[in-house]
């Protein structure tokens, strides 16, 4: 059970915690999305070495430009926020996201179509779960643009990932 755990606890964590930030959102309290990637930084700490920080740091920020430029571009619409910057509680998907990438390389190794497929199916599945909660709306061709980034930022990841920490392809 608790190799179960430190196997498993980030990526469920992490799918929790898209719930989670979105809630957050809507109560009202971007802040409180903070503590999701938080919680999920301080578990990765104890399990990583600090040469995979960097990288997945990195990782999340090139996210958080993506999602600006699109949200500067109209693609994307956030309902209960008006500032000319992502909200926080994207920012918070992003570095929660990433911290799912040290156990999810393991899965990936040599199966690049597969993380193409994957990345750009689920990728914008993810923001597209977002209108029902009515934090993001997506206007005429985003979902095509999003698959199209994550078709190629996830692959490219797990690659970096993998080549930052030496994991065997």
């Amino acid at each position: 059970m608790i190799k179960f755990l430190k196997e498993f606890f980030l990526p469920i964590w992490a799918n929790l915690g898209w719930f989670l930030c979105v809630f957050a959102t809507l109560m009202g309290m971007d802040w409180l999305s903070l503590l999701v990637p938080a919680i999920a930084w301080l578990v990765l700490l104890k399990q990583q070495k600090n040469s995979s920080f960097l990288i997945l740091v990195l990782l999340a920020i090139v996210g958080c430009v993506f999602d600006q430029l699109f949200y500067m571009r109209g693609f994307v619409i956030f309902n209960l926020h008006s500032g000319a910057l992502i909200p926080l509680w994207l920012v918070s998907m992003w570095f929660l996201f990433v911290t799912m990438i040290p156990t999810i390389s393991r899965f990936f190794n040599n199966r690049w179509l597969l993380a193409v497929v994957l990345g750009a199916v689920m990728g914008p599945l993810a923001y597209k779960g977002g209108e029902p909660f009515n934090v993001i709306i997506l206007q005429q061709n985003a979902l095509i643009v999003f698959a199209v980034f994550w078709g190629m930022y996830f692959p490219t990841a797990i690659w970096l990932f993998q080549r930052q920490v030496k994991t065997p392809s």
